[in-house]
């Protein structure tokens, strides 16, 4: 079994696929990132240390 840390956010399941300090990332290149990454989102969130969130949606059973 892969453990993955899971994120409820907007009405989605998503699995945490990378997480970066936000200082370890070029502004410009978030995005280009989450393309490299087949990530279908990016969120950052503020912990002690600010964080990017690279996540991967986990797909509905229920759609298929």
């Amino acid at each position: 079994m892969i453990n993955h840390e899971l994120i409820n956010f907007q009405d989605k399941l998503y699995y945490v696929y990378r997480k970066y300090d936000i200082n370890k990332v070029k502004q410009d290149k978030i995005h280009e990132l989450m393309k490299l990454l087949e990530c279908d989102i990016v969120v950052k969130k503020d912990n002690p240390n600010t964080m990017l969130y690279y996540l991967r949606e986990i797909p509905n059973l229920s759609s298929f």
